[in-house]
């Protein structure tokens, strides 16, 4: 996502190192950057921020403890983002993640939010058959029935769009998310981000807990594998070559497309 979010100098800070500690909370820990040195992580007792690419990390005062108890964040620009929880539907920050705003309500948890532009984005409810889109940054929201039990998302573009379900399967739309087409069933992915419509990641763990990451370069419908060993929760790329992801309490980054990981 090309996303450009700029130093808040209005908060509060303080300095952190990229190792988080464990805090044996029951959401694993969720990270989305940008392609360059902007991020954000929630780690289930705050929301922080880098601004040099990961390897510094400042706590910001969120007034609202729910959202990082529970939340998967996802930020458009400099101020604001929005988060999903696994109780009581979506919010929207317009401060930088210190105030939260409640914007859909929800009987159902909430898996996944993507914003592939701006305007453009996308939530989804771990039940998989409906979705929640906006076309004017989270203003209103149309509600779309889906015929694919998709529960994670990652978008390339605007309308190229692709889906994981329960069972690992992955989907793709091209026309932002009306219709689904199954294009791997091979792994059982528990991830994937897609920085473009024919590079995309995922890692999955096997039944002897052994943990694998693979690359497509065709959009999808082969992988090869990339690192074994790194027990990743999350992968976040925002480019084809530079990637985050998140274990229990570490951030690693990649600057070669996968192919080596350093804390």
């Amino acid at each position: 996502m090309n996303k450009l979010l700029y130093l808040l100098l209005s908060i509060t800070i303080i300095i952190t190192s990229c190792k988080k500690e464990d805090e044996n909370t029951n959401n694993p820990p969720n990270i989305n950057l940008t392609p360059g040195l902007i991020g954000y992580l929630n780690d289930s007792e705050n929301i922080s921020k880098t601004t040099d690419g990961g390897f510094n990390w400042v706590t910001i005062q969120n007034l609202s403890p729910n959202i990082y108890d529970e939340g998967l964040i996802d930020f458009t620009t400099e101020s604001i983002g929005f988060c999903v929880t696994d109780s009581d539907g979506a919010y929207k920050t317009i401060d930088g993640g210190i105030n939260w705003s409640l914007i859909i309500s929800d009987p159902f948890e909430f898996s996944s939010v993507d914003f592939p532009s701006i305007n453009i984005g996308y939530i989804f409810n771990d039940q998989g058959f409906l979705f929640h889109k906006t076309i004017n940054g989270g203003d209103s929201w149309d509600t779309i029935t889906l015929y694919t039990e998709i529960e994670s998302i990652s978008f390339s573009s605007n309308d190229i769009g692709f889906g994981l379900t329960s069972d690992g399967e992955l989907y793709k739309t091209n026309n932002g998310g009306i219709s689904w087409g199954s294009i791997c069933d091979a792994y059982d992915f528990e991830g994937i981000s897609f920085p473009s419509e024919n590079i995309g990641f995922g890692f999955f763990r096997d039944a002897l807990e052994e943990h694998y990451t693979y690359k497509s370069t065709d959009g999808g419908f082969s992988w090869n594998l990339i690192n074994q060993g790194i027990d990743f929760d999350q992968i976040d790329f925002p480019s084809e070559n530079i990637g985050y992801g998140m274990t229990d309490n570490e951030v690693y980054k990649t600057t070669n497309g996968g192919q080596s990981w350093n804390i």
